[in-house]
């Protein structure tokens, strides 16, 4: 008996030594990716990998086509700069390559990273009105907080979202929401090889970027691929169109034109506008229905919601949007006398501040609320904002103003509710903060943020929104 012992105390130690795992291995400047490996760029923050491809888009090739997967590379590629932006014609800087090309990611890691680190993730989608920008965010000051920042292109304007009368009922209309989901599944995939947790993602963005982020809560193909949402400025209650309708004249254009002459052409041939603004098709099999009726009905994405907009979030972009003081006021002239009362202040100042503020609320900010009311349908918690912080002068938040805090090096409120909300999936981690009590329709409660400190506030803009959620049927100039 006692030999036995012996033998099997020998055996176990022979087991545990030999079994032993390995010490973590520290993020490098090349990480191997399911394409292939990708050399890096050493911060002060850590490491950035910028340009990355990660889904095929040749030109030409890709037009109207679902993303396609990347043929393999061997030697490192190098992720030291951000890679071409997708053809536009607007938001698009002097210095910036544009080319068909551009389906690329941008991944941040923080020092210390290891491929066992299982770090939060945060996936952000870039505005733009999905006509312009790109997805060149400075991910450091959120990378060296604890998390892995992603970013990335998507096409944009008509090659990104296109439909013509004709098209079989069950094509895909919107292919930068298809390039959407194809960069969720490639973060799937790959960034545990970059330290971060494939099963805690969060999608965000702000204007566009908002809007795809509840184009994502409703996408049955990206469903499972992320943990939470925050959307800023997202207008998914905004109406989207059934079809564009060129002639056929057009589409052999638009198929076979070099970019150059594509970008020569009419704005609303390639990649400008609709009479207002580019927004995605539905009636295809990739969106049946308009967003919002997926959010009353309870088939948006069962995770953690927190969305929200600013005081004065229609500043300029109204006019971006394709708008006139006078035209969109005539929009709301069967109300006029409700509008007039209820933003007698704007209107106190000149027509120009009431009809931004009203478009402001009408885009964005009544969006945030439906959406978030809604989650009740799916039994998670919504958590609505309001950002109203504003500077000298200024007769409120303006579009996206809120972005500086939520992404800069010094830590605000409003960040910090971000980070909790992206590493726990609540924002209430910190408890010199006011809790943030989930959004429910008795109360109207909001967070509120203005150079105070933040509160929860109940009835914001109720009022207003309320006839602006009750009012349909708008006829656009």
């Amino acid at each position: 008996m006692r030999i036995l012992f012996l033998i099997t105390t020998l055996m176990s130690a022979l087991f545990i030594g030999g079994c032993k795992a390995a010490p973590p291995s520290p993020i490098g400047q090349i990480v191997q990716t399911t394409t292939g490996p990708v050399k890096g760029l050493t911060e002060d923050f850590g490491i950035s990998y910028r340009g990355i491809p990660y889904a095929a888009s040749t030109a030409g090739e890709m037009r109207w086509t679902l993303p396609k997967p990347r043929a393999n590379w061997s030697k490192p590629f190098d992720a030291s700069a951000f890679g071409a932006a997708c053809p536009q014609d607007k938001g698009g800087k002097d210095d910036w390559i544009m080319d068909e090309d551009c389906l690329v990611i941008n991944v941040y890691t923080p020092k210390g990273t290891t491929d066992v680190s299982n770090l939060p993730v945060l996936l952000w989608y870039h505005g733009g009105g999905l006509r312009g920008g790109r997805g060149d965010v400075d991910g450091a000051a959120l990378a060296s907080k604890g998390m892995v920042v992603v970013s990335l292109n998507y096409r944009l304007g008509r090659l990104g979202f296109m439909d013509w009368a004709g098209w079989n009922k069950d094509d895909v209309r919107n292919f930068g929401m298809a390039d959407m989901v194809a960069g969720l599944d490639w973060v799937q995939d790959n960034i545990g090889s970059f330290g971060g947790d494939k099963d805690n993602v969060t999608i965000a963005g702000h204007s566009a970027g908002g809007m795809a982020v509840q184009l994502m809560m409703v996408a049955p193909d990206a469903r499972g691929k992320f943990a939470r949402a925050m959307s800023h400025a997202g207008y998914s209650t905004w109406p989207c169109p059934p079809a564009m309708n060129p002639s056929a004249q057009m589409r052999t254009r638009m198929k076979y034109s070099s970019l150059e002459n594509l970008k020569k052409q009419s704005v609303d041939s390639l990649v400008g506008q609709t009479p207002h603004f580019i927004l995605p098709y539905i009636g295809g099999s990739d969106l049946p229905l308009q967003p919002a009726e997926y959010f009353k009905s309870g088939e948006q994405a069962r995770v953690p919601y927190m969305s929200g907009g600013n005081s004065y979030d229609g500043a300029g972009v109204l006019f971006g949007a394709g708008f006139s003081v006078e035209n969109y006021l005539e929009v709301w002239a069967a109300h006029g006398d409700k509008i007039k009362a209820l933003y007698a202040e704007d209107f106190a100042v000149n027509d120009g501040q009431a009809a931004q503020r009203l478009f402001g609320d009408h885009r964005y900010i009544q969006a945030a609320r439906l959406t978030t009311r809604e989650m009740k349908n799916v039994n998670q918690p919504g958590y609505l904002f309001y950002f109203a912080q504003t500077n000298e002068g200024q007769p409120g938040a303006y579009h996206g103003q809120e972005m500086g805090q939520a992404w800069g090096r010094d830590e605000t409120p409003l960040q910090t509710y971000w980070l909790c909300f992206i590493k726990t999936g609540t924002p209430n981690c910190d408890d010199s903060l006011a809790d943030w009590t989930a959004y429910n329709k008795a109360d109207d409660n909001w967070m509120v943020f203005t150079h105070d400190a933040p509160d929860m506030q109940s009835g914001v803009l109720r009022e207003k929104l309320d006839l602006i959620e009750g009012v349909e049927g708008l006829v656009w100039p």
